[in-house]
C-alpha cells in the first residue's frame, strides 16, 4: 500500500524538541550579550572622549555595531570627536537632531537611558573584546561568501578552485591571524634569543644548512623568510646545485619542497641517484654496463631516497598564485621548511601583464611574499641573461647581479643573490671540474665568493 509521503516524516522526539529548544535559546542569549555589550561601549562613550579617540584609533568604526540605531550613535561620535570637548550627551543629542537622526536612536530618553543604564566602567573592555570578535566572525563569514561565489565559476579549473580556495584562506590568516602592526619594541625578545644563541654556539650558524660550510658560514644558512636567488647561465648546473641543498637538508630530516617546472620529478629522481651512486648517463648510453659497485650503490641510493621527506610539484607553466597555493599545502600537509623554485622565468603571473618585466616582478614579488607569509627560505633559480659573455679580459663570462633576465625587481626582492659561475662553459681549454659560487648581495652577512668542483659525472657540485 502506498504510504503518504506526509507520513514518512518522522516525528521529532521529546529530546529533538529539547536539543532545539536549547540551540535557539543559547543563539538568543548570546545575541542578547552582543546586543547589552554595544550598548555598554556606547554608554561608556557618552562624556568619555579619550575612550572614543582610542576606539577610533585601534580601528573601531560602525561595522562593529550591528544595530542601526547603535551605528548611527556611533557616527556622530566620530563627527563628534573632532572636538573632544564635544563628546558629551548635550551635543550628542544636538548633532542627532541636527541630522534628523534623534527619534531613529530612540529619542532623548533613549539616550539618557544609553547614558546611565549601561556605563559601567568594568565592563568597558570585555565589551569591546565582544564587538571585536564579532565582527572578525561576520567578516569571516563574508569572506567566505564571496569565496563561494567565485568557487561557482563554472570557466574555473579544479586547480583554478583550488587556488581561489587558499587565497579565501590566506586573506583569513593575514587579517586574523597575526597582529598586522607592532611596536618595534616587541622583537626585542627574538633578538635577544638570536644573542644567546651566538653567546652559547660560537661560529654555528643560524640558518638551515646547505650543505656547503664555507657558504653557510657566508650566508649564516638559509634564512626564514629570506628569497635566495641562484642566478647562472643555461648548461652550468644550476638545478643540481639547488637540487644538492634540498637533498642535504632532506637528508638530515628537514622536510623541502621543490617546483621543477623544467624537469619531471623522474629525471630529477635519476639525477639525483646517479649522483649518489656515482653513474655516468653518458657511459650508460653509449653501452657501457654498471659496474657491481655502482649497482650495489644505486640500490642503497634508492632505499635511502625512499625515506627521504622530499616533496616534488613537477607540473610545468604554474601560475604565481598555484605555486603560493600548493607550497601553503606543503607546509601545512608534510610540514615543509625550505621551499626550491626551478626556474622563476618558467612560472606565470597570474593574469597578463602589459610588459615581460612587469610579469617578472609580479612572479618575483610573490616569491618573496611566500617566503615572508610561510616564514621559510625560498631558493629560486633564475637564468642570467647574455652580457657575461660580452665581457673581455679577467671578467670574460663572470657572472654580475645586474645580469639577471627580464627585471630589476629580482635583484630589489632577493635576500640573497648567487651566482654560479664555471669558465669551461666559456672557454674549453679551462678545467672543467672549476667552478665557482659568487655571493653578489647578503642582506645578512658578507660577499664574496667560494670555491668549488663540479663533478659532471654525478651532476654535482663540491667545495674544494
Amino acid at each position: 500500500m502506498p504510504t503518504n509521503h506526509l507520513e514518512e516524516k518522522a516525528t521529532p522526539s521529546i529530546q529533538d524538541l529539547e536539543k532545539t529548544f536549547n540551540l535557539q535559546k543559547e543563539k538568543s542569549l548570546c545575541n542578547l550579550q552582543k546586543l547589552n555589550a554595544e550598548k555598554t561601549v556606547l554608554g561608556n562613550c557618552i562624556d568619555g572622549a579619550d575612550k572614543v579617540a582610542a576606539l577610533i584609533e585601534q580601528g573601531f568604526t560602525k561595522a562593529h555595531f550591528v544595530l542601526l540605531a547603535h551605528q548611527k550613535v556611533w557616527s556622530a561620535f566620530e563627527a563628534l570627536a573632532r572636538t573632544p570637548e564635544k563628546v558629551n550627551i548635550t551635543d550628542l543629542i544636538q548633532h542627532l537632531e541636527a541630522a534628523g537622526e534623534l527619534e531613529s536612536v530612540g529619542g532623548h530618553a533613549g539616550l539618557v537611558e544609553l547614558s546611565t543604564s549601561f556605563a559601567y566602567h568594568f565592563q568597558f573592555e570585555p565589551s569591546v573584546k565582544i564587538l571585536v570578535e564579532a565582527k572578525k566572525k561576520r567578516d569571516v563569514e563574508s569572506l567566505f561568501i564571496s569565496g563561494l561565489e567565485n568557487l561557482q565559476n563554472p570557466t574555473l579549473t579544479k586547480d583554478e578552485v583550488l587556488a581561489e580556495a587558499e587565497k579565501v584562506m590566506s586573506s583569513l590568516r593575514e587579517s586574523y591571524g597575526v597582529a598586522q602592526v607592532a611596536r618595534m619594541a616587541d622583537g626585542t625578545q627574538k633578538v635577544v634569543e638570536g644573542l644567546e644563541f651566538r653567546i652559547k654556539n660560537p661560529g654555528q650558524t643560524k640558518g638551515l644548512p646547505t650543505g656547503y660550510p664555507s657558504l653557510d658560514r657566508m650566508l649564516d644558512g638559509l634564512q626564514n623568510t629570506a628569497m635566495v636567488v641562484i642566478g647562472a647561465r643555461p648548461a652550468v648546473g644550476k638545478t643540481s646545485f639547488m637540487t644538492n641543498i634540498l637533498y642535504n637538508l632532506a637528508a638530515e630530516g628537514v622536510p623541502v619542497g621543490m617546483f621543477s617546472l623544467e624537469m619531471s620529478k623522474e629525471q630529477l629522481l635519476e639525477r639525483t641517484l646517479f649522483g649518489m651512486s656515482k653513474i655516468n648517463a653518458a657511459n650508460l648510453r653509449r653501452g657501457i654496463k654498471l659496474t657491481k659497485w655502482q649497482q650495489d650503490a644505486f640500490t642503497n641510493a634508492v632505499r635511502k631516497v625512499r625515506s627521504l621527506p622530499f616533496f616534488v610539484d613537477d607540473r610545468g607553466a604554474l601560475r604565481i598564485d598555484q605555486i603560493q597555493a600548493t607550497a601553503r599545502r606543503m607546509v601545512a600537509d608534510h610540514g615543509v621548511k625550505c621551499i626550491g623554485v626551478d626556474y622563476l622565468q618558467l612560472a606565470n603571473p597570474t593574469g597578463r601583464q602589459s610588459s615581460r618585466e612587469r610579469e617578472v616582478s609580479e612572479i618575483s614579488a610573490g616569491l618573496k611574499a611566500l617566503a615572508k607569509e610561510l616564514n621559510i627560505p625560498v631558493i629560486v633559480l633564475a637564468q642570467l641573461n647574455r652580457e657575461a659573455e660580452k665581457r673581455a679580459g679577467k671578467e670574460a663570462g663572470v657572472p654580475r647581479v645586474s645580469d639577471l633576465r627580464d627585471s630589476g625587481s629580482i635583484e630589489q626582492d632577493a635576500d640573497q643573490i648567487l651566482l654560479l659561475y664555471r669558465p669551461y662553459v666559456m672557454d674549453k681549454n679551462a678545467d672543467p671540474a672549476e667552478a665557482k659560487i659568487i655571493v653578489g648581495k647578503n642582506r645578512f652577512g658578507e660577499i664574496g665568493y667560494i670555491d668549488l668542483k663540479w663533478d659532471a659525472a654525478a651532476t654535482t657540485y663540491r667545495e674544494v
